[in-house]
């Protein structure tokens, strides 16, 4: 016989269930920020033991345990009773040359190390250790975290009951919203078929190589979450994207760089998501609407061509459209999931991106500035109840509650991001512009970069704009209130982002405003449906929508496909360029030309690579076993031209280039064209090669 616990028994365990998984989500926490060397438990130091001569100063330890090269744990040599501290600048070179207690640590765990007098470590009778701070091993990391996940799954069980209820209240909605929900369907199909068919075989591009090369390939998946040098670390989605490469057993740059397209088919999931928020997002202004939001997304070519590449953009873009759903829909109903889906959402777009703050600063202060108004209408009327903790001041809780979520995991780094964005940083303020001068660059940028790339680039578009700004006039008193709120967070957050980057002095990439993509198509379908509905026949506002799909999606895979083969054109904005960007074009085929040259040139060639260049594009030389060298950084290529072998130009042919590098010295006059190669591509490609000395 069954017995049916009482009620109290229940709540108790469910209590029980809910502190110990919020404390163990704490102790993973804990132990992990001990694993990124940013929580030690004290200090450990461990003798060497073994001596092997090296050269030089240098002499080798044996082997230490793997945590001992956890990026930036503070690693100290011991030398009788006096700790060394570790030189980030130390060589290898420095330490066999110069000796003087210089150390480093290899990537086999080994220290090679050098005595404070010049002397031999193996014979001068001094005593030599390491200091560490005590790092919990591997093994028990993993019991915490398996023990957390089991937590949480007991967690979901006691939920399973809200679970349900709220799947089936979804599934009613798109049992009865069905036509809509195929229609909207249907519409992303091309988007899908031309990215499949045209971006996910596309080789990398010079950000993506950096991304993968300094962040994501690493024994430590942990890696990204360390190490922030440059504001190409988009921390978030490299977590994501190193986790994707262990699922492929990818764990070297050229197997990734030789087999990209199912790694970017893997990140066409944050697309898809989009086009879902975005659309559930649209439906509170009307069916037309959610249809039209899915359309004017999937056909809008900023989307193509940058949510699908390994890099940020498009994950941002995702939560973005995620956001403005989850205020939307707790505008109507808020309850604590909602809450905890906002902190969420907000705590991982400012993970992805520190920019990312600016667009939910734009939605917090509308939010933040309704709540005042509503504050003081409340004091105004004696007869309303003193009741200030509102539902939008829990919406501003929900907020503040991911900022610090975020903050909590930037922990690791922060010292880093802060010193990339002060004065004298990476991307540090720019003192010397006036803040007037910035907006107006600023405003000249979001006219003629957001709004030129997604609306202004494409006839139909701008017509069908204007169609929704009649639309807007002609129902301006019957549009839904999410229209309207929605249209104030994304002024806004225009305003916001204009004013931060005049008075603070930072200014933004391009590809930056690219999460305001998914909010300006949630407006302009809005605007666009209210037009529509002013059709009075049903049948006629449905051959207007399918009319308006034929003409979008027809106009889209034309301009794809125009894309995918021009010759792209270099500047210094040229990875800004939202609507065009360089590297869809299928005349840059660095493998397919590196493979060629792989076959064809003696194993021992070197390949010159000068600029104007795609950066980073002689990186992908390793994979084919290639000796490729810039001539705009290092050494080698002085050496390879003060030399008298014969040696190769790999030039990139930009569109309109003038003075291309082959005419210039030190080429001038000692390279010429490889007869062969021209042959081979027949001006299908963006490189052409130069057989020089």
């Amino acid at each position: 016989m069954i017995t049916i616990k009482r009620p109290w028994q229940i709540a108790r365990f469910r209590r029980l269930i809910n502190i110990s998984a919020t404390l163990l989500i704490l102790i993973s926490w804990l132990v992990t920020l001990n694993r990124m060397g940013k929580f030690p438990l004290g200090r450990t130091e461990i003798p060497i033991e073994i001596r092997q001569a090296d050269s030089g100063y240098a002499v080798r330890s044996q082997s230490f345990p793997r945590e001992i090269l956890i990026r930036g744990l503070d690693v100290r040599l011991v030398e009788e009773n006096t700790e060394l501290r570790r030189d980030p600048l130390t060589t290898t070179e420095s330490v066999r040359e110069s000796g003087g207690g210089r150390f480093m640590i290899w990537n086999d765990g080994t220290i090679l190390f050098s005595a404070t007098d010049q002397s031999d470590p193996i014979t001068n009778g001094k005593r030599y250790a390491i200091t560490m701070p005590i790092v919990l091993n591997n093994k028990f990391a993993r019991i915490v975290y398996l023990t957390t996940a089991f937590s949480l799954v007991l967690w979901c069980l006691t939920k399973a009951k809200a679970i349900y209820e709220s799947v089936k209240k979804r599934l009613k909605y798109l049992r009865a919203d069905w036509p809509v929900a195929l229609a909207a369907v249907l519409v992303c199909i091309p988007f899908f078929i031309l990215t499949v068919r045209l971006i996910l075989p596309r080789a990398l591009w010079c950000d993506e190589i950096y991304t993968l090369k300094n962040y994501v390939i690493h024994d430590d998946p942990l890696n990204p979450a360390v190490f922030y040098d440059y504001p190409n670390n988009h921390v978030l989605f490299n977590l994501i994207l190193a986790q994707i490469l262990r699922v492929f057993n990818m764990k070297d740059f050229a197997s990734v760089s030789l087999n990209i397209a199912p790694v970017r088919a893997a990140t066409l999931i944050f697309p898809a998501l989009t086009l879902l928020f975005t659309a559930m997002s649209a439906r509170r202004f009307g069916k037309s609407a959610a249809i039209l939001a899915p359309l004017l997304l999937a056909t809008c070519l900023p989307f193509y061509a940058w949510s699908a590449q390994l890099r940020g953009y498009g994950l941002s873009m995702t939560l973005t459209s995620a956001l403005i759903y989850g205020v939307l829909s707790a505008k109507f109903n808020l309850t604590v999931g909602k809450q905890c889906f906002i902190a969420a959402v907000t705590a991982a777009l400012l993970y992805t991106m520190p920019f990312n703050a600016v667009f939910v600063g734009g939605i917090m202060i509308v939010i933040g500035w309704d709540w005042i108004l509503e504050i003081l209408e409340i004091r105004a009327d004696p007869k309303k109840e003193k009741r200030y903790l509102t539902d939008r001041f829990r919406l501003i809780l929900a907020f503040l509650a991911g900022i610090l979520l975020a903050l909590s995991w930037y922990l690791p780094i922060l010292d880093q991001v802060i010193a990339v964005y002060a004065p004298g940083g990476y991307h540090e303020p720019n003192a010397d512009v006036s803040a007037i001068r910035l907006a107006n660059r600023l405003i000249a940028i979001v006219v003629g970069q957001l709004f030129q790339s997604t609306i202004g680039s494409r006839r139909e578009m701008v017509v069908l704009f204007g169609l929704s700004l009649t639309g807007v006039l002609i129902s301006r008193r019957n549009l839904a209130a999410g229209f309207r709120e929605t249209a104030r967070y994304f002024f806004v957050t225009l305003v916001l982002l204009i004013a931060f980057c005049a008075v603070s002095g930072y200014f933004p990439f391009n590809r930056n405003l690219l999460p305001l993509v998914p909010l300006l198509t949630v407006l302009f379908a809005g605007a666009l449906a209210a037009a529509i509905e002013v059709i009075p026949r049903q049948s006629v506002r449905w051959i207007a929508l399918a009319g308006t799909a034929v003409i979008l999606i027809v106009s889209f895979s034309v301009h794809a496909l125009q894309l995918n083969r021009i010759r792209p054109a270099y500047s210094a904005n040229s990875l800004d360029q939202l609507a065009k960007p360089y590297f869809l074009s299928e005349r840059r085929n660095p493998n397919q030309v590196l493979s060629y040259l792989k076959e064809t040139l003696p194993a021992d060639a070197a390949i010159l690579i000068p600029l104007p260049a795609d950066f980073y594009d002689y990186e992908m030389c390793e994979s084919f076993g290639l000796n490729c060298y810039p001539d705009y950084v290092g050494p080698d290529a002085e050496r390879v031209l003060s030399g008298t072998d014969r040696y190769w130009l790999l030039q990139t042919d930009w569109a309109a280039a003038a003075d291309p590098p082959a005419a210039r010295p030190p080429y001038a006059g000692n390279c010429i064209p490889d007869g062969d190669f021209s042959r081979r591509f027949n001006d299908a490609t963006l490189y052409s090669l130069h057989i020089c000395r």
